[in-house]
């Protein structure tokens, strides 16, 4: 057996290195890991182990069996991985998966109905766990939790709990001719790496920390189950993507030491140590071993007690006073603003609001603008990068998501200028805390200089706790942007954020601080993930649905674009197939789109709803394939279709 060892070790070698330079995915390619044991990678790396002419399939299979398998072993819940199962679970084959997640198999219709309805999960959103939940029931036969131990045939599994890639996720383990093999799910991808960071998004128990907040919130967890592997001291590692992994203690090792710099990184110049410093220590220890193993950035000044005169803080919005008493909003989420300025106005401290800017789409900002823009009669500015979500927010899945459309706003270019008052006001696309974000520079004609930041920062550094808001880590992009916009501000600029009371301004050496960490993330979260480029890896909407929830009228048709954001160096190719429920017909099935390197690009296709007949379902969930030379991911991203009567 031993030179079958050598051998097969020597075919995982090649496999290893063609997966490393060609990306996350490769075409099928069966291997034989024992007389037992056939591994087809792919899609999903599907498992198959005969015994007895009898078949047990790991993580699902796409092909025709002559004899069906008796079981399907699944590790966790998420559609990208489930999809390879439904054929099988159809025809009868037994289903086994986590008994931590048996409500995400069966639970499902009554998750979409509310997204598709009442918006719950798609609004108000700061749990931040995945959306890639799988569109339709899965029945499962046997729910599995660690210490239990399967028999098939005359082989056993045990079964560990081993969350991090999702919360509830197990893997299994086997004695097969001699060596000791594991199926480990998402938890490990090759030699050392990772499929992404944002799965990882989640509250961190005994802190205050939610799911928002959470950057990488399992990453204890996922640390945990990696020793736990380790432990087991497989031969062989045969996870749900990625090539068979033959020297599991070596690559398990070089995980953790990955993570770890990850994250000691993050947690360097993060803003959100600024409100839960005691929290952060907590995060450090637990994943890093001490709050020492982090070297914290030095926290910027802040340079007074409370903004100038002229500045009234409400909560989280600020109103801009000028001399002759009339003012100008900055963000409004609250309702509490309406109540604030009404006293102002009975001081005679305010008489009229004549303007209303909105830094960024969170609820925290927005609930409340659409109304305080009728009630005081005043326009709403944002630049023409955040006017879309702001505008209809239906059509797009973020954090912290408002369901308060704001109507008639005035889109701006960036760096558009505008005198208000003895005030100049400016207003930029400033990509920090999210994607779409904004900030305004205020000069008073006496010489200060504001610059309202939203969220962006804090005084210990860069506000991207949350994965799921699209900080992307490109040169020109996110905080690399933002930060080289912050050196060029006038020397005295002060900083606001509106949920610090105290302006703030940070050194030369805290800016080169956090574009060098960055620049240094970068680097690490190369070798973190398989990708050739580092944010497919923190990027969960790097293809998404636009609108991600269309309506239309049963009978009738309406039209969604599939974007796609290529990170890669390169051009690339993508194939797109929208995979569409019964009811739901897509037009054309599948189209094909050139990308280039760095930039977004829509591909449009027609939802057509059938007429009377069709299902009685308000909400249909639609899945889109994204495919290339080197990629295949199945049911990556979702859109609704709401059908109306």
């Amino acid at each position: 057996m031993k030179n079958n060892n050598n051998l097969i070790k020597i075919l995982l070698n090649s496999l290893l290195i063609l997966f490393t330079l060609t990306g996350p995915v490769l075409p099928s390619a069966p291997l034989n890991l024992s007389p037992d044991l056939t591994v087809t990678t792919g899609a999903i790396n599907s498992a198959t182990i005969q015994r007895n002419h009898h078949n047990l399939v790991i993580y699902g299979s796409s092909e025709e069996f002559e004899t069906p398998p008796d079981k399907v072993l699944l590790t966790d819940f998420r559609r990208d991985l489930v999809w390879a199962a439904r054929n099988l679970a159809a025809s009868g084959v037994s289903i086994t998966a986590p008994a931590a997640e048996l409500e995400k198999f069966t639970g499902v219709k009554e998750y979409w109905e509310k997204v598709g309805t009442t918006g719950t999960g798609q609004f108000h959103d700061y749990e931040q766990q995945t959306t890639k939940m799988i569109t339709e029931p899965l029945a499962v036969n046997q729910a599995v939790k660690e210490g239990d131990i399967l028999t098939w045939q005359d082989l056993s599994f045990t079964v560990l709990d081993t969350p991090g890639y999702t919360r509830g996720a197990v893997s299994y383990f086997v004695n097969l001719s001699g060596n000791k093999i594991g199926f480990t799910g998402d938890l490990i991808y090759g030699d050392g790496q990772l499929l992404d960071l944002y799965s990882l998004q989640d509250s961190i128990s005994g802190t205050r920390i939610r799911g928002y907040h959470g950057y990488a919130g399992r990453i204890s967890a996922l640390l945990e189950s990696l020793r736990k592997v380790r432990d087991q001291q497989c031969d062989f590692l045969v996870p749900a993507r990625g090539p068979v992994i033959q020297n599991p203690a070596e690559a398990i090792n070089k995980l953790i030491n990955r993570l770890q710099e990850a994250y000691a990184n993050y947690l360097a110049v993060n803003a959100g140590r600024w409100y839960f410093k005691e929290d952060y220590d907590i995060l450090a220890q637990r994943a890093l071993g001490s709050a020492d193993q982090v070297d914290w950035m030095p926290w910027a000044e802040t340079i007074q007690d409370q903004p100038p005169g002229w500045i009234k803080v409400i909560s989280n919005s600020r109103l801009i006073v000028s001399r002759d008493n009339s003012a100008f909003l900055v963000d409004c989420g609250s309702e509490g603003v309406f109540g604030e300025v009404k006293k102002l106005q009975e001081e005679g401290t305010v008489t009229t609001v004549d303007g209303l800017f909105i830094t960024h789409y969170h609820d925290d900002h927005t609930d409340f603008a659409a109304r305080a823009a009728e009630k005081f009669d005043c326009p709403v500015y944002a630049t023409k990068w955040s006017s879309d979500i702001l505008a209809d927010p239906r059509a797009y899945r973020m954090p912290a998501l408002t369901p308060n459309p704001i109507p008639g706003i005035q889109s701006v270019p960036d760096s558009y200028k505008m005198q208000w008052k003895e005030f100049i006001f400016e207003f930029f696309y400033f990509p920090g805390q999210a994607i779409y974000h904004d900030a305004m520079l205020v000069t008073r004609d006496g010489g200060e200089k504001i610059f309202f930041i939203g969220d962006s920062f804090s005084p210990s550094g860069i506000d991207d706790y949350c994965l799921l808001n699209r900080n992307l880590l490109q040169e020109g992009m996110g905080y690399f942007y933002c930060l080289d916009f912050l050196k060029k501000l006038p020397t005295g600029t002060l900083l606001i954020n509106e949920h610090i009371v105290q302006p703030f301004a940070f050194s030369p050496y805290q800016l080169d601080l956090m574009i060098n960490t960055l620049e240094k993330r970068r680097e690490v979260l190369s070798q973190l993930f398989p990708w050739d480029d580092p944010n497919y890896g923190i990027d969960e909407q790097w293809v998404r649905f636009q609108p991600y929830n269309i309506e239309i009228k049963r009978g009738g048709s309406g039209e969604v674009s599939i974007r796609i954001f290529n990170h890669s160096p390169a051009p690339r190719t993508f194939r797109i197939r929208i995979n569409a429920p019964e009811g739901v017909q897509v037009t054309p099935g599948q189209r094909e789109v050139l990308v280039a390197s760095h930039q977004e690009k829509s591909s449009s296709f027609t939802i057509s709803s059938a007429g009377s007949g069709s299902s009685d379902r308000a909400v249909h969930v639609l899945t889109a394939d994204i495919s290339g030379d080197d990629l295949d991911l199945r049911e990556w991203c979702e859109g609704l279709v709401t059908i109306k009567p």
